[in-house]
C-alpha cells in the first residue's frame, strides 16, 4: 500500500491487512471535543505528542474522559486520573 513506509511515518502494526473500503472519518479530536488540546498549546509541545501518542496507540481499546469507541480497557482518566 506505501511505496515508501518509512517517509510514510506509518508504524507496521498499523499496516492494514485487507483494504474492503475506504472513507474520509472525522479526527478523533472532532468526534470526541474531550480529546482536543488546546489551540494555545504549541505544535512541537509534549501535550501534542502526547495527544498523538494515545490516539494511535491507545484509542483502540481505551476511551478517555468517556472519549472513544473502545470497550476493552478501561477509561483512563475516569473514574480517577492514573497520576
Amino acid at each position: 500500500m506505501w511505496t515508501n513506509p518509512s517517509a510514510s511515518k506509518v508504524g507496521s502494526e498499523q499496516w492494514p491487512y485487507k483494504v474492503d473500503a475506504t472513507r474520509i472519518a472525522q479526527t478523533p479530536a472532532d468526534r470526541w471535543p474531550q480529546l482536543a488540546v488546546g489551540h494555545d498549546v504549541f505544535a512541537s509541545s509534549p501535550i501534542r505528542t502526547g495527544q498523538t501518542v494515545f490516539i494511535t496507540q491507545c484509542l483502540a481499546c481505551h476511551k478517555m474522559n468517556g472519549a472513544g469507541d473502545a470497550s476493552m480497557g478501561p477509561d483512563l482518566n475516569v473514574p480517577h486520573n492514573p497520576t
